[in-house]
């Protein structure tokens, strides 16, 4: 290799790393404030040297790979977020099932049913011995007790399918991590 066509090469070699290395540097900054971008980093390398004689010339650099850049801390900070975020979705996809039995202003709701109870012992305090309005305090705690067992049933049922969810999913990791 001749001294003035190496140096070429060599030059010709670090010209195209600093071109990679400035577009990478450009991409970083335009992706700044994206929150999904992770930073890039190029691996430059030298190439082997040349030897003439006594003396090694360099022959440039390459360009060996570019890796994204990630703060270890906040990537067990990002999978904890995440893991937690699932948790919150499991748990408010449950609570939105139960929500329809104790939502207000549901007539079958619990709350509809507490207040009919309750209503119907208010009007059963001042004349307890008035048949009819025993009946309706007696109709009014059947209902709420009814409400009550449907409700717990509910609880219970829920309870068994997000169990076997849980195994299910568990099963499933296990299995991938084999």
């Amino acid at each position: 290799m001749g001294s003035l066509t190496g140096s070429l090469f060599s030059a010709m070699s670090a010209l195209n790393a600093d071109q990679t290395l400035i577009n990478i540097t450009g991409n970083n900054i335009a992706n700044v404030d994206n929150p999904d971008y992770s930073r890039e980093q190029a691996q430059v390398v030298e190439q082997d040297t040349a030897r003439f004689g006594n003396l090694n010339v360099g022959t440039g650099v390459r360009l060996e790979g570019i890796v994204g850049v990630r703060d270890a801390a906040l990537n067990l900070r990002i999978a904890a977020e995440s893991s937690q975020q699932a948790a919150s979705n499991a748990y408010r996809g449950a609570v939105q099932q139960l929500e329809p039995a104790y939502a207000s202003g549901n007539t079958d709701g619990i709350d509809s049913q507490l207040n009919s109870f309750w209503s119907a012992w208010n009007q059963l305090s001042p004349d307890p011995s008035n048949p009819s309005l025993r009946q309706q305090a007696i109709s009014a705690g059947q209902s709420l007790a009814n409400s009550l067992q449907q409700s717990s049933k509910q609880i219970s049922d829920l309870s068994t399918s997000l169990d076997q969810g849980m195994e299910d999913s568990t099963n499933q990791a296990n299995t991938l991590l084999k």
